[in-house]
């Protein structure tokens, strides 16, 4: 199963290379890819900090194990177009930013207002380092684009976790829509810039596979 789920992103993009569709339809199988990766990385975030504000601490293992997995699978999908180190570095950046929401959530807990405002400060540290990296790797992203969506994913992430403590259900189903929103617009960008920069790669990674 963990195998076919790594796979996803390579496979979309082959069935569509192989139909010999135009450019932009191996680029929208992209996108797509990255769409289902990306949410599945916000339905785990939820769920870890759901369980962390309930006290349920199995629960809260499971679904963190999960988001590490899930974030594994997000960079190494992207080795065949940048290469084995950029995704170790990529994963190593989005474990940073899981990490700085999974120390929010617990200071939520906690309740402890100090906790809260130094993870959130890491998190923007963070989210400025990944938009670095994007911006090194591929030149259609541009730091002042990426960094924006980043840093606002953060501000929700901890508006959910305060939501989900206080049982505002209603305002954390709000949230929820506006993070997944989000999520879908950070991975059609991605996309679409992997795209425009590799506009023969698509083709090579099926032809590989």
């Amino acid at each position: 199963m963990r195998s076919l789920r790594l796979a996803v992103l390579v496979t979309c993009v082959a069935s569509v290379a192989h139909a010999e569709l135009s450019p932009a339809h191996q680029v929208a199988a992209l996108q797509s890819a990255m769409r289902q990766q990306w949410g599945e990385h916000l339905f785990w975030v939820r769920e870890a900090a759901r369980a962390t504000v309930r006290g349920e601490s199995a629960a809260a293992t499971e679904a963190e194990q999960e988001v590490v997995t899930n974030l594994l699978e997000m960079a190494r999908s992207l080795e065949p177009f940048y290469g084995k180190a950029a995704g170790e570095k990529l994963f190593m950046l989005l474990n940073g930013q899981w990490s700085g929401i999974r120390a929010h959530a617990r200071a939520v807990k906690r309740e402890d207002q100090p906790a809260q405002e130094a993870a959130l400060k890491a998190l923007n540290r963070n989210a400025d380092a990944i938009a670095a990296f994007f911006a090194d790797v591929n030149p259609n992203l541009k730091m002042d684009a990426v960094r924006p969506m980043l840093l606002t994913q953060v501000g929700h992430h901890g508006d959910q976790d305060l939501q989900l403590m206080q049982k505002a259900y209603a305002d954390e189903a709000r949230t929820w829509q506006v993070l997944r929103t989000g999520a879908l617009a950070l991975a059609d960008t991605l996309g679409e810039a992997i795209g425009k920069q590799f506009p023969e790669k698509l083709k090579d990674v099926s032809a590989t596979r």
